[in-house]
Formats: C-alpha cells, structure tokens, sequence
C-alpha cells in the first residue's frame, strides 16, 4: 500500500517539477523578467540615479516611480542591498536597502 502512496508522490512530483521549469527548459526567462541583486557602497545618489561600487567596480542604477526605498536618506559609504531588473541597457532598481549588520 505505502508503494502506491511513494508512485503517487513521485509523479505528482515530476508533474509540477516539469511544468515550473519549462519556460527555463525553454531557453530561459526573458532578461527582462528576471531579478539581480548586489551588494555595493554607495558613491553618490540623486533623485534619478544611485552610483554603487561594487567588487566588479561601480554600477549605475536608475529610479523609476515603482522604485522602494528602504530608507529616506542613503549617505555616500553607506553598503547597501539593491534588487534592481535589466531594461534595455539600463538597471532599474526595485528595491534598495541599508545593509544590516
């Protein structure tokens, strides 16, 4: 009885498995729809753009109307976390937050 339970399971399983990675299985998510993430401290920051070095050297992100800021005031050295998506040639970011140490 528990082998029916273990089969069932199993191809439960498999079923949600392949339908949850086709579209990767498919050629990848469009860059446009993915997520990065880096940490950096901050260079400089306006009301359209932040300046993040990084290990890779410094990013430029830009601010849309949908951008979350974690806080009011970012100051330049501080590290932060920034969730940001690819568009065109530009990184936009979708959320930026002070690092918590």
């Amino acid at each position: 009885m528990s082998c029916f339970y273990l089969r069932a399971l199993l191809g439960l399983l498999l079923t949600v498995s392949t339908g949850c990675f086709s579209k990767i299985w498919q050629g990848g998510i469009p860059i446009e729809e993915r997520n990065f993430d880096v940490y950096g401290t901050v260079v400089s920051i306006s009301l359209k753009n932040l300046v993040v070095k990084t290990k890779e050297g410094e990013q430029t992100f830009l601010f849309d109307p949908a951008s979350v800021k974690g806080s009011d005031t970012f100051d330049e050295g501080q590290i932060v976390h920034v969730l940001y998506k690819k568009l065109d040639t530009n990184n936009i970011i979708t959320l930026v937050v002070k690092k918590v140490d």
